[in-house]
């Protein structure tokens, strides 16, 4: 398989480096991310002015480009990596569950490989507060999950949405496919005169049972969702 990795915290994030490092055991990878995050950049597109795309690792097809993380699938599904089997996109630095989707660069960089008519997966790592993510474990539960979408005939009518648990003590866990979660986020802001500071809080947000929310932030399973682009 050709694989073409990407992300939206920048091309030095460790997500990406673990992503690399367990992608390569399934194919050849080109990496093309950006060269700064884009964190909650959604699928916004840069027309008004030049992209520059510099190669980082001068042995391998690692690139990073002066754009988001949809101008990353962009550029190199156009002029570097023509022919992938499967665009990755993660393991973004923190959930991307339910009506996260559509403010996420994590998810607008595989959703534009989609659109492209490539197979496509999003993939972020849920962070509990006041803890670290252990990035060797995170590609050890993630592994069985990815093999399973490799396997699945899934068609460029849509792309994977994945999100890695964060539980204290347990090796493996289960990857379930299940629907979004419908709920907004918590609209909270501290206000000072006319300025004003979002305040909500990602755990205590509103959790609909039996979908990715849920299952992922409280019963600890790896949750996929397949998403149609239109």
């Amino acid at each position: 398989m050709k694989l073409l990795l990407t992300n939206d915290d920048g091309y030095d994030a460790e997500g990406l480096n673990a992503l690399t490092k367990l992608i390569g055991k399934y194919g050849s990878t080109t990496v093309c991310a950006p060269l700064l995050p884009h964190s909650y950049a959604g699928h916004r597109v840069t027309t008004d002015r030049e992209l520059i795309l510099n190669k980082y690792q001068q042995d391998e097809e690692h690139y990073h480009l002066s754009g988001t993380p949809a101008d990353c699938s962009r550029i190199a599904l156009t002029h570097v990596c023509q022919n992938a089997d499967w665009v990755i996109s993660g393991i973004n630095h923190g959930a991307n569950l339910g009506v996260d989707v559509f403010t996420s660069g994590t998810v607008a960089a595989a959703r534009e490989a989609c659109i492209l008519g490539y197979k496509a997966i999003a993939i972020s790592h849920y962070i509990c507060k006041g803890k670290k993510i252990d990035w060797d474990l995170a590609t050890k539960r993630l592994a069985p999950a990815l093999e399973q979408i490799f396997n699945y005939n899934s068609k460029p009518s849509g792309y994977w949405n994945i999100n890695l648990p964060h539980p204290d003590h347990q090796e493996l866990c289960e990857f379930i496919n299940c629907p979004l979660d419908p709920n907004p986020l918590q609209i909270k802001y501290q206000q000072n005169n006319q300025i004003f500071r979002y305040s909500g809080d990602f755990a205590s947000r509103a959790k609909t049972p039996h979908h990715d929310v849920e299952e992922c932030l409280i019963n600890g399973k790896i949750t996929g969702t397949f998403l149609p682009i239109f």
